[in-house]
């Protein structure tokens, strides 16, 4: 299954770092859309899933980081992610 990694301002976050209901269901809600999209997702020619960091300075300024077993691989997944 995929990994999903989450960074606010430079620091390793979990539904339980946010205080609010809303912030809770926007970080429940963007990491179930990845684990839709990509979750069983696997390499062709390694056999591994991806990785992906959710980083930002706040929930409004969000990025993906996809990293995998190859370059080919990650490319596949960003566009599996757009």
């Amino acid at each position: 299954m995929v990994s999903v990694e989450w960074k606010i301002n430079g620091r390793s976050v979990s539904s339980s770092s946010f205080k609010s209901a809303i912030e809770q269901a926007i970080f429940s809600k963007v990491s179930e859309n990845i684990a839709k999209k990509i979750g069983s997702y696997k390499c062709k020619t390694h056999n591994q899933h991806a990785k992906v960091v959710v980083v930002g300075k706040s929930l409004d300024s969000l990025k993906f980081n996809v990293s995998g077993c190859c370059e080919e691989f990650i490319t596949e997944v960003k566009s599996k992610l757009k």
